[in-house]
């Protein structure tokens, strides 16, 4: 892409939000895969040390992390979805300049065309209105 380019608000925005999502997800996999397991349920013995928080419980930490996850993919088709949108809207607003121009320049060529024959029949396309 050029780099004289404006990136719309929607491809920015989905960006960030996809750079977001997958900085979470890895700190959540480091978290995930950093914790012990937990202690079998039932040896809770008096020199244990009482459970982390609830968040950071292996069930718990795999249901955020497949959460984020979700979240991180969806954010990451946004912003394929955007770019190509943009890229899209880019080529249209191109071709549809050039096509603007060619009609322009028909238009003028045309009316020289018909002003350079003398014999040329030239008629108002709205009356005039009377002046009182």
């Amino acid at each position: 892409m050029a780099g004289n380019s404006k990136r719309s608000s929607m491809f920015v925005g989905s960006l960030v939000a996809a750079i977001s999502a997958t900085a979470l997800l890895v700190l959540l996999y480091v978290v995930q895969v950093g914790s012990k397991p937990p202690p079998p349920v039932g040896s809770q013995a008096a020199n244990n040390p009482p459970p982390g928080p609830p968040i950071l419980a292996p069930p718990s930490l795999s249901a955020a992390i497949t959460i984020v996850a979700a979240i991180a993919v969806v954010a990451w088709i946004a912003t394929i979805a955007a770019m190509a949108r943009d890229q899209i809207l880019r080529e249209m607003n191109r071709i549809l300049s050039e096509y603007a121009e060619m009609r322009e320049t028909d238009g003028f060529l045309s009316g020289m065309r018909q002003a350079s024959r003398p014999e040329a029949e030239v008629r108002q396309l709205h009356p005039v209105p009377p002046i009182k």
